[in-house]
This record gives structure tokens, sequence and C-alpha cells, in this order.
């Protein structure tokens, strides 16, 4: 995948992301120039923790990316509060959640201070976020 991303000159614009995190330092080894992103998914029991409003192991996660030095910390969207933003640009890393489909949840990412979003449908997402600007 370097050799790939070296031979098409993106190196600079590239990011891979994995929920295998032990690949990411390799990719770092080989070509420090290529981003990494640790990707994250809650278990059931998690999921139903941040619903409830419970903490669900963010900090966790934070350590992990730490740890092999991401550049970016891709989690599920339920993760993604503004304390958790916050405690993740403490560590200078950029908090991009996923898969983000409904409007209002993507309003509360912009709010909660996230560095992006990804989703399926990024038309909404460029509509909800010029949307956002106007009233925030």
């Amino acid at each position: 995948m370097v050799k790939a991303i070296e031979k098409a000159g993106v190196a600079e614009r590239s990011t891979v992301q994995s929920f295998v995190l032990e690949l990411l330092p390799e990719i770092n080894a080989r070509n420090s120039s290529i981003k990494t992103s640790a990707l994250f998914q809650p278990t059931r029991f998690q999921g139903l923790m941040m619903i409830l409003g419970f903490n669900a192991d963010r900090e966790d996660i934070i350590e992990q990316s730490m740890e092999i030095k991401a550049d970016v910390i891709s989690p599920y969207y339920l993760y993604a509060n503004r304390e958790f933003v916050e405690n993740c640009h403490r560590y200078n890393m950029k908090v991009i959640p996923w898969t983000v489909n409904e409007e209002d949840t993507m309003e509360e990412l912009f709010t909660a201070g996230g560095d992006g979003v990804i989703s399926d449908y990024p038309a909404l997402l460029y509509k909800t976020y010029e949307k956002w600007l106007k009233f925030k």
C-alpha cells in the first residue's frame, strides 16, 4: 500500500486508517509523510453506555491512539462528544468520526469541535455544514 501511495505521488495527501492498530506504526515507519488514523468501533454494551451518557472507555481509545502515534482518531460517532474532542486536541490528534448520515448528528459533531466527519452522503454533509456555519 505504501509503495502504491508513493508511486502515485500522493503520500503528503494520504491517510491510512485501520481498525487493526498494530498496522499503523508500520505505515509510519515506511513513510512518515502518510498520516494514520485509528478507527474504533464500540461493543454493543459500550454503545449503549454512551447513549445513556456514560464514558464507555473513551480515555482508553485516546491512550491507544497515542501509543501508536496516530495522527487522527476516527471513532464511531457516539464517542465524539465535546470533552472527547477536546482531550484528543490536547494531544494534537484530529478527530474524524464515522459514519454519520443524519443531519442532526452532523450538527452535533460540528458543535463538539470535530475536525471532520465520515459520511455516506457528502452532499448532505456539505449542505448541513454550510447551514451550521450560518447559525453557529
